[in-house]
């Protein structure tokens, strides 16, 4: 079997969200050894030693997040280099990668840099139709399995809870900031439940609830995965800007819907059914219906792209 890393989205990273990423990747894959896999930070350059660990790899998987974009050279998911892409020539395979946002098509050194390190005779795997699309036009070839984080919700079944709780998680995003949209969140949330525990994803996301977004009704739990955890108990609720809170949420069987800012969470909910409000839509009822319905149950998880994926993986493997 074939040497292989993982380019961890993790690792460095403050932000839990690619801590949900990054623990789906390594649970989905342990059958190829990826419990034993050497992780690369995304968000840092590589020191020398795992440069040379890089050039000695076989194979790199890259694992979820936003890390394909139409100006690599301005790319904070994913700090890659000319020097440093000579190292993964040709090695990199895509699982549950995203695009970043809505961009016209890549541009001439991004496209180069792209071809320089996927690996052309692998499938890859992305979390959406959008990605899927932008990663053909490339030339590679591609299959749409969803975010990785959400495999393991296939056959989901239903809740004992059959009346709302009156407790709500919720969060913001503080890289992409509007207060008057997010009080607006989270004024509602605060009508619909009698307790709403607010949790950041990341530090700087509770600098921007405390300077900007403080509503009477929301309480302030604290940030990071752990929290988010201990806060997401059987009977609870979630309603965010943040997908993957949701996505832990629906991991541990609560209802949840996500509050659409951005691409994600609008491309996984057309191709999976994962229930979302848009930002000009925001009111108690369209919350309340979209939580109500935001369960595992009845999830368009694509197990035959999924298997697909797998094989073809395995098949690389053991070239």
């Amino acid at each position: 079997m074939r040497t292989v890393g993982l380019l961890d989205v993790s690792k460095y990273s403050e932000n839990a969200g690619d801590h949900v990423i990054t623990q789906a990747i390594r649970r989905e894959l342990v059958e190829f050894g990826s419990d034993q896999w050497p992780s690369y930070s995304t968000h840092r350059h590589p020191s020398l030693g795992e440069v040379l660990q890089l050039r000695r790899a076989d194979l790199l998987v890259a694992g979820g997040s936003n890390m394909l974009k139409s100006r690599m050279e301005i790319n904070r998911q994913w700090l890659v280099t000319p020097d440093l892409a000579w190292s993964m020539r040709r090695k990199i395979v895509l699982c549950g990668v995203g695009w970043w946002q809505y961009q016209d098509d890549p541009n001439g050194y991004s496209r180069a840099l792209l071809k320089r390190i996927l690996d052309p005779s692998a499938l890859h795997s992305v979390r959406d139709s959008y990605t899927e699309e932008k990663v053909r036009r490339l030339g590679f070839e591609v299959v749409n399995t969803g975010c990785p984080t959400m495999w393991s919700l296939a056959g989901s079944s239903a809740s004992s809870v059959t009346s709302r709780p009156d407790t709500v998680v919720t969060t913001v995003t503080d890289y992409n900031r509007d207060p008057a949209r997010d009080v607006s969140m989270l004024r509602s949330l605060a009508r619909l439940y009698e307790r709403v525990l607010f949790v950041g994803m990341a530090e700087q996301d509770l600098v921007y609830y405390r300077s900007d977004l403080q509503v009477e009704g929301v309480t302030e739990v604290g940030w990071g995965l752990d929290t988010l955890n201990s806060c997401l108990t059987p009977g609870v609720d979630y309603f965010g800007t943040r997908l993957h809170a949701g996505v832990r949420a629906l991991q541990r069987g609560c209802s949840a819907a996500v509050l659409a800012i951005d691409n994600r969470a609008r491309e996984i909910s057309r191709d999976t059914g994962l229930q979302v409000v848009m930002p000009d839509g925001i009111t108690d009822r369209a919350i309340a219906q979209a939580v109500v319905a935001g369960t595992a149950v009845g999830l368009r998880i694509p197990l035959q792209q999924i298997a697909m994926w797998r094989e073809a993986f395995w098949r690389r493997l053991n070239a």
